[in-house]
């Protein structure tokens, strides 16, 4: 399991758009952006390494420490969580986009919880600049200078 939020000591909302490094950092990783808007929670390195034309999950894992992104699990995570606060901030229900997948809304706010050690009403109220700050604190042990 990744360090939870709650391990950053973050507690106060962030304007979204004052977190530049957020954007940095994602852009690292644009190829697997396109994978990872899908929100497919079971998504693994081995999907991924795949879809990118890897050898293995091992060449994602290299590629990645090349462009000074942190672990596979960490980046997806964090960056769906953003997408998600993204989305309930825009108006679009957690509940819509799940049932047009297939899935239960549930997984997605456990999803949260267990990433963050906070209840969603919580986590939404806190916004998606919150969450871009304290996934940069989760990330920060992993982050090569570029």
């Amino acid at each position: 399991m990744s360090p939870s939020c709650g391990e950053c000591g973050l507690t106060e909302p962030k304007d979204s758009k004052a977190n530049p490094d957020w954007n940095a950092v994602v852009a690292r990783g644009h190829e697997l952006l396109p994978h990872l808007d899908e929100l497919r929670l079971r998504l693994s390195e081995a999907h991924i390494a795949v879809a990118l034309g890897l050898s293995s999950p091992v060449a994602l894992r290299h590629m990645l420490v090349a462009r000074g992104l942190p672990p596979f699990y960490l980046f997806r995570d964090w960056y769906y969580l953003v997408r998600m606060l993204e989305r309930a901030e825009s108006g679009e229900p957690i509940a819509q986009w799940a049932m047009y997948r297939g899935d239960y809304a549930t997984v997605y706010y456990r999803f949260a919880a267990r990433l963050t050690g906070k209840p969603w009403r919580t986590i939404v109220a806190r916004g998606s600049g919150w969450a871009k700050t304290c996934a940069m604190a989760v990330w920060a042990p992993h982050l090569a200078t570029l």
